[in-house]
């Protein structure tokens, strides 16, 4: 029988924290650990977590960090301290159904060659009222054929493109941990460690709904907008901000991929270092394009003959349309 350990990474989510703790020991499938790492929390989240402790009829384990780490770091810290042979990261601020470790644990179990597992996901608000749609369907609705391509050796070029996986839905073998870990630079860990699982073992998606994920305005979010409030002389346009971002990362991508490579050669995609140098190009590219439109089109008429819109991008139409309107640039 497979152990499976819960991560958890806590840092002032006292509000929400209880119905995610309640939601964890409702499983129909209860986990053998609950490890959580704390990152310095100063309202009530230390008692919620004590009292649950106390209260539970499964291991858990309760890290305080002595100083911040950051909500990467700290999910980075906790996984590294499970003993399980799964890890499921956990926010603190959801809502598991009650049979979601039980159909990931069954996945696991009959299909071997699975090393990640992605379920959808409700939103919810601040009330755990639903809010429209799911995950997948704003993930996949402008191109459905996504859903079958992450569950393929395709599955690098999707996860590349986009950071489209939240962690809070995944779950995957433990084994992989010493090859993904540490997480390189700024990166989210449900980012880094989707790429890597893209390269290391097929990755299987389940349409149904296991989580209820909250929206709420103190989440800690990845992708999050720059601001424009900045000064006109100093302003760069979203857009472009965006895509340099992108590429800044992608750059740290590519070369802890090395490592990856070095240790692991067999890999799915074995081309992902000719394919992370085409997409940056392509992103450094469109993000140097010129405020008139007659200077730019050349550089949008060469990336489309040389079929890069397609290739690096969910949705060749709306890249398209981004670059040629104008708006994009002011």
């Amino acid at each position: 029988m497979l152990k499976i350990s819960i991560a958890m990474a806590s840092y002032n989510g006292g509000r929400f924290l209880q119905q995610q703790l309640d939601s964890i020991a409702r499983q129909s499938r209860p986990p053998d650990e609950l490890v959580v790492c704390d990152d310095g929390s100063s309202d009530d989240t230390m008692d919620i977590l004590n009292q649950f402790q106390g209260q539970a009829s499964f291991p858990i384990e309760i890290n305080r960090n002595e100083s911040r780490l950051g909500y990467a770091k700290n999910f980075e810290k906790v996984m590294g301290l499970c003993k399980g042979d799964l890890i499921f990261p956990c926010d603190q601020d959801d809502v598991w159904h009650e049979t979601k470790l039980q159909k990931h644990e069954t996945i696991y179990n009959n299909e071997t060659d699975v090393g990640m597992i992605y379920n959808n996901a409700r939103y919810i608000d601040v009330d755990s009222q639903l809010l429209n749609g799911t995950v997948f369907e704003r993930s996949f609705s402008r191109n459905p054929q996504m859903f079958e391509t992450l569950q393929s050796d395709q599955a690098f070029i999707v996860l590349a493109r986009n950071w489209r996986v939240s962690g809070c839905m995944i779950s995957f073998r433990a084994r992989f941990w010493e090859a993904i870990g540490p997480i390189p630079g700024e990166l989210n860990h449900d980012d880094w460690v989707a790429i890597c699982m893209s390269l290391l073992s097929r990755i299987r998606l389940i349409a149904e709904p296991l989580n209820d994920y909250r929206q709420h305005s103190n989440q800690a979010t990845k992708g999050a907008e720059p601001s424009d409030a900045a000064t006109s002389s100093s302003y760069v346009p979203v857009f472009t901000r965006l895509m340099e971002q992108r590429a800044t990362e992608l750059a740290q991508v590519k070369q802890r991929l090395k490592k990856l490579e070095s240790s692991h050669p067999a890999l799915r995609f074995p081309s992902h270092q000719d394919h992370l140098k085409g997409l940056m190009s392509h992103l450094w590219r469109r993000s140097s394009m010129s405020k008139k439109l007659l200077r730019r089109l050349p550089l949008i008429l060469t990336e489309l003959l040389l079929n890069n819109y397609a290739r690096y991008n969910d949705n060749l139409r709306d890249c398209l349309s981004q670059d040629i309107r104008q708006s994009r640039f002011q």
